[in-house]
C-alpha cells in the first residue's frame, strides 16, 4: 500500500515535470489533465468530444467570442491571457488549412471555377492563378504583414498598439475571414452560384468586421472609426497602384512593348 502510494503522489505531469498531488486529475501548475490509463476506441472518443466537440474548448471559444466579443479576445492575448482563448498562430493555421481544403475542392472536382473570373484565363490571370493557388500558404502568411503595417499607419497617432500588437490583431481577423470565405467558397461551388461575387463581398466585409474590431479596441465613437477606415482604404489604394504599376515596368521591360502587350492579352494555352 505505501509503495502504490509512493509511485502515485511521485507522478510528474508529463507537460511542465511538476509533481502531482494524491489522486489529481490536473496539474495544479500547468493544468494539464492527468491520464494514466492507455489509449483505448472509448479514450479516444471521449478526447474528442471534449477537445473538439465540448462548447468549453478554446478552440470553439475563440471561434464564437470573434463574432461575439473580438476584442476581449485579442486583448486578452496580448495581456497574457492563454488558456481561454486559441493561440493567433494556431488559428491562422487553421485559416490556411480551410483555405487549403478549399483549393484542393477546387482545383479536383471544379477547376473551371476561376475562368469565370478571369475571363477564360488569358496567361497574366492564368499564371496569378496558378502562383496564387500552388503558394497559397506563403501568399495568406505574407498578406498578414502588409495589413498590420496598414493599419499601424492608419491608427499611428493613437499609439495605443505596436506593429507586432497589430500582427497579432490581423492575424486573428483576417483567419477569421478567411475560414468563412472558404466555406463559403466551397458552399458556391457545389450549388454553381456566381464565384464572381464572393470574390467582390470578401472586400466589403473585411472592412467592416475590422472596422468593428478596430472600434472596440481603440474606444472610438463612428466618426473617429469611419475616418481611420478611409485612411485605411486609401493607404491600401495608393500601395495597390504602386504594385501595378511597378508589375507592369518589369513585365514591359522584360517582354519589350509587344511582348508585354502579348503576355497581358494572349489566352492561356
Amino acid at each position: 500500500m505505501s509503495q502504490q502510494l509512493v509511485q502515485v503522489t511521485n507522478h510528474q505531469c508529463l507537460n511542465c515535470g511538476e509533481p502531482l498531488a494524491l489522486g489529481a486529475r490536473y496539474c495544479m501548475h500547468c493544468g494539464a489533465k492527468y491520464q494514466p490509463e492507455r489509449f483505448t476506441f472509448r479514450r479516444m472518443a471521449n478526447e474528442f468530444g471534449e477537445r473538439v466537440l465540448s462548447i468549453d474548448n478554446s478552440l470553439w471559444r475563440t471561434y464564437i467570442d470573434l463574432w461575439r466579443k473580438p476584442d476581449e479576445v485579442i486583448r486578452g492575448f496580448l495581456g497574457g491571457l492563454r488558456k481561454r482563448y486559441f493561440n493567433a498562430l494556431n488559428y491562422f493555421t487553421l485559416g490556411v488549412t480551410v483555405s487549403g481544403f478549399q483549393v484542393f475542392v477546387m482545383k479536383k472536382f471544379y477547376p473551371d471555377t476561376m475562368n469565370v473570373l478571369y475571363n477564360e484565363n488569358v496567361q497574366f490571370a492564368q499564371m496569378l492563378n496558378d502562383g496564387l493557388i500552388e503558394y497559397q500558404p506563403v501568399v495568406l502568411f505574407s498578406t498578414i504583414p502588409i495589413l498590420a503595417l496598414l493599419a499601424y499607419v492608419s491608427f499611428m497617432g493613437l499609439k495605443k498598439y505596436n506593429y507586432t500588437e497589430q500582427l497579432i490583431i490581423q492575424l486573428y481577423t483576417y483567419s477569421h475571414l478567411a475560414i468563412h470565405a472558404a466555406l463559403l467558397g466551397i458552399l458556391f461551388m457545389v450549388l454553381g452560384m456566381n464565384y464572381i461575387f464572393l470574390s467582390v463581398l470578401t472586400i466589403p466585409l473585411y472592412l467592416i468586421y475590422n472596422t468593428v474590431v478596430y472600434k472596440k479596441l481603440y474606444a472610438l465613437n463612428w466618426g473617429g472609426i469611419l475616418v481611420r477606415l478611409a485612411l485605411f482604404v486609401g493607404v491600401s489604394m495608393v500601395l495597390y497602384i504602386i504594385t501595378v504599376i511597378v508589375t507592369l515596368i518589369l513585365v514591359f521591360a522584360f517582354y519589350g512593348l509587344e511582348g508585354g502587350h502579348e503576355f497581358f492579352t494572349a489566352p492561356a494555352s
